[in-house]
């Protein structure tokens, strides 16, 4: 049998690691629903009440990613 070591990791609601997977995927399902046929990379980071975000498209959508992180924020209680 091989040694291993299996970790976990579990945050809690409003943990700027969960709120940062929620924004990032609000951003990729934004994109989805404006109809965009190609790939959308989202990244989110925070520090100190300031949101990061990094958004790779293949193509211009009208998708307003600074309202859906703030819109995602107050959801989270940031």
């Amino acid at each position: 049998m091989r040694n291993f070591v299996m970790t976990s990791k579990s945050v809690t609601v409003g943990h700027p690691d969960k709120l940062c997977d929620q924004i990032s995927d609000s951003v990729v399902d934004a994109y989805l629903a404006a109809g965009i046929k190609t790939g959308v990379t989202a990244e989110c980071a925070m520090a100190s009440g300031v949101i990061f975000l990094s958004i790779r498209a293949g193509s211009e959508a009208p998708v307003d990613p600074a309202a859906l992180a703030r819109a995602r924020g107050r959801r989270g209680r940031i």
